[in-house]
């Protein structure tokens, strides 16, 4: 899910922690937690909105929020992934996947970009993190 959080730890990656060691104890399982702050959510709808569409027909856009930035060996291997109707642009600890197949039917799916890139990830579709970047943007 998506949650807003406010604390006096100034650190994403502390926050993350500690988000993720609380649900972990909570669940009794490990779970990853991606932060990203209100004005990185803003600046990385508009960074993905100055990308022109690369794929005829394309039907959507995704972002995969992943916990650490990837190597840029392994980013660059990611971007030459080849596939019909299929896209991804590493920007930085996100990925923005681009498809023009039916999402049911997308071979570059969450799994796939973790094991590519070597670092956990989750994946929302550009019009739900547009909707975070203007309700919490500001914050």
């Amino acid at each position: 899910g998506n949650l807003l959080v406010g604390t006096a730890l100034r650190s994403p990656a502390k926050v993350g922690a500690a988000i993720s060691r609380t649900l972990s104890e909570h669940a009794g399982f490990e779970s990853v937690t991606m932060v990203r702050t209100p004005r990185s959510l803003v600046h990385l709808v508009e960074a993905v909105d100055a990308i022109p569409p690369a794929l005829p027909d394309e039907a959507s856009r995704y972002v995969s929020f992943c916990l650490t930035e990837p190597t840029p060996e392994r980013a660059a291997a990611l971007e030459a992934w080849e596939a019909p109707g299929e896209r991804a642009t590493v920007m930085g600890h996100d990925v923005l996947m681009e498809l023009s197949v039916p999402f049911n039917q997308v071979t570059l799916t969450g799994a796939r970009i973790e094991r590519i890139l070597g670092v956990p990830g989750t994946a929302r579709n550009l019009t739900v993190v547009r909707a975070l970047a203007q309700k919490w943007g500001d914050r």
